[in-house]
């Protein structure tokens, strides 16, 4: 059996924990992945100019383990970028290698053999035709003594492997990814886009931005994508092609419609409020407080919070609302108790009144880590929110929208400590921690499946 160790991350100093029979590990803190070397055999490829930390011998522990750090995507101002990893250039002038038709796509490995990368968002769309969402990740595999990475899709029903991507290397860390028209769409740090078909994985073109993507937006085009490129470029795309044309409205700041993808786009704070991206991907929501900004323009942007669902957030009794997400005619509050220890809690208002303030751990509420819930997702009537036990691990608690009723309070596998990332559709909640993704119910909390390793 894999014996664990914990080494620091690169990256920002948290505790990352490391199998030894795996190449890399993910930190779930601040979702840099890092290689692992293991002491007498070849170092991996990496990045060049990379720190290193060395894992030093300890009685029983096996292999002295060097991590090389590298940053994966971050957010900067309106977007996300792509870290750079020494790559050459992109092409100065777009280009498109039309449809193109490799081989058919091998099937995902077995569930359990797979380190789901869980930073990142899971994509739901119908891959199998049955108008129920499916899963669709990235992650890495073994194969041939080699470790690969993929993106892949499951059954959203039962978690069996449909299919996955060709090996699409190490730097799927920097690549970003949108589903939509029954396909899913990769971009590379060298700015390329790639199109496979949701039905089978396979490629069926690729081409060439000019430069990195930064978002992903729906088009008014018919059989087309918009995407916004780091040289503030609107591109519209052929999604049958890969021919692609600028957009006659060429404007970044005309509103995108952000698709469906493995990332949570930012925005900027505006004068009339700062968008939240913490609630369910697509659903308004707003960061609460006045805030000061600072740099190409200065203002003081006042709460928006309040005027929005016209209760003052000053008269919630015990709660400090971090964030307010759109729920029908209602807003659901998202923060942590004020005053006292910062005990993770979620509420409800509706038409200008307060109905509910709930506290989300299940029993002595001073044994969950403090502070606002970081993810929520709703789906059925409910809202799920994610919270950690330090005795009893990463659980998940659902609550009736309209009366805050606990409707449920589940335990996820041992082995998984945090949850970074939880989306919802239908009657599923998919919960992401620790290279491995849990389906839940919506009904009743109960385990339908899971995917990937569970250290």
């Amino acid at each position: 059996m894999a014996r664990l160790i914990v080494a620091k991350c690169p990256s920002c100093g948290a505790n990352v924990k490391i199998d030894p029979q795996r190449d890399i590990a993910s930190c779930s803190f601040c979702g840099a992945s890092s290689f692992i070397q293991r002491e007498g055999n070849p170092a991996p490829q990496r990045p060049p100019n990379t720190r290193v930390i060395v894992v030093p011998r300890s009685t029983g522990v096996g292999p002295v383990l060097v991590l090389a750090g590298f940053f994966v995507a971050a957010a900067v101002g309106a977007g996300a970028f792509f870290a750079s990893r020494g790559a050459s250039s992109p092409p100065s002038s777009p280009r498109s290698q039309g449809p193109v038709r490799p081989g058919s796509p091998a099937k995902p490995s077995p569930a359990e053999e797979l380190g789901i990368f869980t930073a990142r968002v899971p994509m739901l769309a119908d891959a199998t035709g049955d108008g129920a969402p499916d899963l669709i990740v990235s992650f890495d595999f073994r194969e041939g003594g080699a470790i690969r990475y993929s993106f892949g899709a499951f059954n959203g029903r039962t978690g069996e492997p449909l299919w996955k991507t060709e090996d699409l290397g190490s730097t799927i860390f920097q690549t970003t990814a949108a589903v939509d028209k029954d396909r899913l769409f990769v971009a590379d740090a060298k700015g390329n886009l790639f199109a496979y078909a949701l039905r089978d994985g396979k490629r069926q073109w690729q081409t060439s931005l000019g430069d990195k993507a930064l978002r992903y937006c729906r088009a008014p085009e018919p059989d087309s994508i918009r995407v916004i490129t780091a040289d503030k470029r609107v591109l519209v795309i052929d999604v049958k092609t890969g021919g692609q044309r600028p957009a006659t409205d060429n404007n970044t700041k005309t509103t995108c419609s952000v698709l469906p993808g493995n990332e949570r786009p930012t925005f900027s704070p505006e004068p009339t409020g700062y968008p939240d991206m913490r609630g369910p991907l697509g659903v308004e929501a707003w960061v609460c407080g006045s805030v000061r900004v600072m740099g190409d323009r200065n203002f003081i942007m006042q709460d928006s919070c309040g005027p929005r669902m016209k209760v003052n957030p000053n008269v919630v009794q015990g709660m400090y609302i971090e964030y307010i997400v759109r729920e029908g005619e209602g807003w659901i509050l998202v923060g942590s108790k004020n005053p006292g220890t910062r005990t993770p809690m979620v509420g409800f208002v509706t038409r200008g009144k307060l109905v509910w303030t709930t506290v989300v751990p299940d029993g002595n509420p001073l044994e969950a880590r403090a502070g606002s819930p970081s993810r929520i997702a709703v789906a059925g009537g409910l809202v799920a929110v994610p919270y950690i036990v330090e005795s009893r691990g990463a659980r998940v608690a659902a609550f009736d929208v309209g009366s805050g009723r606990r409707v449920w309070d589940v335990g996820l596998a041992k082995g998984v400590d945090s949850i970074e990332e939880i989306v919802a559709s239908g009657d599923t909640v998919f919960v992401g921690g620790d290279e491995h993704i849990t389906a839940l119910s919506v009904k009743d909390g109960s385990v339908r499946f899971g995917v990937g390793n569970i250290q």
